[in-house]
């Protein structure tokens, strides 16, 4: 019989409850058991545990049931007994309790990391006020210098200041989206009528200043539309120095922009080691960088390809890439014109 699996070696059958499981006199079930031979009231238990050895001898476990017990009675109503039927829901019980404790857990995890975003972003916002503060009072004093210079010599340094000054507030201003990123919130964008190929032109005159003169752009003409152009200019930028860093230093890196008044296409192109296809997958994702520039004397944080997806993202469009020994490696960038009344755009 079934009970007998429950109480393995004993000898219960026709013997009084207590008798035959004297564990349960501290337990309520013979009181229960008498409630209902007195009063003929069905009781119906839901996972209650009980407290019984599996074996004669054996040591005292938890077991949980669900049970009902009911009044027996004979043609007259005179009480014959009560009849027990329970089920062994113990396994239920623990899997339940097992996964109430994970979910609490993990309620205490998202609880942590809200938490540690919370901080994260009122240290990033304090620290990225503070830097900006000298940044700006360096850019005017090179712009001052600019404007006073005495030969053309001292002119393109208080230049290469200036747009190294603008450099260091846009690491900045990536810091701060990246945040927003990691935190799922929206880029904000500043749609405006704009001709992106001069846009792109001016980025590279002044990524020029910077790097020298490592850079061939092509358009086919203006590309009029309505973008963020300071977005566009973040993309380019980001895609620049990406092939700066890791692409052929004597060989030179390739910028193009086309599309129509709809559509933008933006890519830059360097030769040099290429990106693994199993490592290119995760390229876009934030601090997230290849094993190939781990392993290089590069520094970097993870962010700029990031960056560029997200921007990419708030613009509807979209990133990718194609490396390979014989082609060199190619970042690439679509992006949708945007409506006039965007103020922010969710990423995806």
């Amino acid at each position: 019989p079934q009970y007998q699996a429950l109480f393995r070696g004993r000898e219960i059958l026709g013997k009084p409850f207590l008798e035959a499981l004297p564990e349960f006199c501290d337990q309520p079930f013979a009181g229960l058991i008498r409630a209902v031979m007195e009063t003929g009231v069905p009781y119906v238990g839901r996972e209650e545990l009980a407290r019984h050895a599996s074996q004669l001898g054996g040591p005292l476990e938890n077991h949980y049931y669900d049970f009902t017990y009911v009044r027996l009675e004979d043609d007259e109503g005179g009480t014959l007994g009560v009849y027990n039927h329970a089920v062994d829901v113990t396994d239920r019980v623990r899997a339940r309790r097992e996964s109430e404790k994970a979910a609490a857990a993990l309620q205490a995890s998202v609880i942590d990391l809200e938490q540690e975003r919370d901080l994260r972003e009122k240290f990033v916002a304090a620290l990225t006020h503070d830097l900006r503060t000298p940044i700006t009072s360096a850019k005017l004093m090179a712009q001052l210098l600019e404007r006073n210079a005495n030969s053309p010599e001292n002119a393109r340094k208080a230049q290469r200041i200036t747009a190294s000054m603008d450099r260091a507030d846009g690491m900045i201003r990536d810091l701060l989206d990246a945040s927003r990123i990691k935190a799922g919130l929206s880029l904000n964008l500043k749609p405006q009528q704009c001709d992106i190929t001069e846009v792109a032109q001016s980025t590279v005159n002044e990524l020029t200043l910077i790097y020298g003169n490592r850079f061939l752009f092509t358009s086919p003409g203006p590309v009029r539309g309505v973008w963020d152009a300071t977005a566009i200019r973040r993309i380019l930028e980001n895609l620049a120095t990406n092939a700066i860093k890791y692409g052929a230093g004597d060989r030179p890196i390739h910028i193009n922009v086309s599309g129509t008044m709809d559509e933008l296409a933006l890519s830059s192109q360097n030769e040099g080691t290429s990106i693994p296809a199993e490592a290119q997958r995760d390229l876009f994702q934030l601090f997230r960088r290849s094993d190939t520039a781990e392993a290089g004397k590069q520094e970097g944080w993870g962010i700029g390809l990031s960056l560029v997806h997200g921007l990419a993202k708030a613009h509807g469009g979209n990133v990718g890439v194609i490396s390979g020994p014989e082609q060199g490696t190619t970042f690439w960038v679509k992006l949708r014109a945007l409506p006039t009344t965007l103020t922010a755009a969710p990423l995806a």
